[in-house]
C-alpha cells in the first residue's frame, strides 16, 4: 500500500507518503480504525466552507418599528440634535445598511407626534417619583421666552429636581399676589402637605409672595 502511495498515487497528500509502514498499527473489523498522530488534525479533515450573506431579508413588525421611533426620538431630544437630523442622507445612508426595515420618521412627526409620546412618557415617570416622595420643595421662577411671552416655572425636587408646570401670566400683572396664588395652586395639585419649604429668586416681588 505505500508503495502504491508513494509511486503511482500523483495527487495523493504528501503526509500520506511519508507514513512510515513501521508506525502503522493493525486494526480488526471490529475495531475503529486508529487516528495516526503524525497527521495534523486540520490536515485530515475537508475544511468548511464559509458562507457569506451579502443579502438577506429583513422585517420588522409595526411595534417594533414603533418602538425604534420611540427610542430615536427619546435620544434626539436628550441630546438637543436638530429634528432635520433624520433628512440628512448620511444618516439615511446609515440607518438604511444598520437595519433596512426600519423606516426613519420624518421631522414634522418628531416635532408632534413622538414628542407628544415622549413627553407623556416622561410625565408619568415624573409623577412617580413625586407621589412617592414624603417631603417635597417648591422651586419658582419666572422669566420670559424667545416670544418675549413672560412664563413662570415650577420645578418640585424630592429632592432630584423635577420640571412640574410652566404658566404664561400674558397680561397678568406680576404682583406678589398673583405669585402666591400660582405658587399655591401648583402644591395643591400634588399635595400641600408634603411640602417643606417654597425657593424662590431675590426679587422683591417673589420676597413678597
Amino acid at each position: 500500500m505505500q508503495a502504491h502511495l508513494n509511486n503511482e498515487c500523483l495527487n495523493a497528500p504528501i503526509n500520506a507518503k511519508s507514513i512510515p509502514t513501521q508506525n502503522i498499527i493493525p486494526f480488526n473489523n471490529t475495531e475503529q480504525p486508529p487516528i495516526h498522530t503524525n497527521i495534523p488534525f486540520h490536515e485530515t479533515n475537508r475544511p468548511k466552507k464559509q458562507i457569506k450573506l451579502d443579502n438577506f431579508v429583513d422585517g420588522m413588525k409595526e411595534e417594533e418599528q414603533e418602538s425604534l421611533e420611540f427610542l430615536l426620538a427619546q435620544a434626539l431630544y436628550s441630546a438637543g440634535v436638530p429634528f432635520t437630523f433624520v433628512e440628512n442622507p448620511f444618516v439615511i445612508q446609515f440607518f438604511k445598511y444598520l437595519r433596512p426595515s426600519f423606516k426613519l420618521p420624518n421631522r414634522r412627526k418628531i416635532a408632534n407626534e413622538l414628542l407628544d409620546e415622549v413627553y407623556e412618557d416622561v410625565k408619568i415617570q415624573a409623577d412617580e417619583q413625586i407621589s412617592k416622595a414624603t417631603t417635597l420643595c417648591m422651586v419658582s421662577d419666572g422669566w420670559s421666552n424667545v416670544n418675549r411671552e413672560s412664563v413662570h416655572n415650577f420645578v418640585v425636587c424630592t429632592p432630584k429636581p423635577f420640571f412640574f408646570d410652566a404658566t404664561f401670566s400674558s397680561e397678568e400683572s406680576h404682583t406678589a399676589e398673583w405669585i402666591s396664588n400660582q405658587i399655591i395652586q401648583q402644591m395643591d395639585i400634588i399635595g400641600i402637605q408634603k411640602f417643606s419649604a417654597v425657593i424662590t429668586d431675590t426679587t422683591n416681588v417673589m420676597k413678597a409672595a
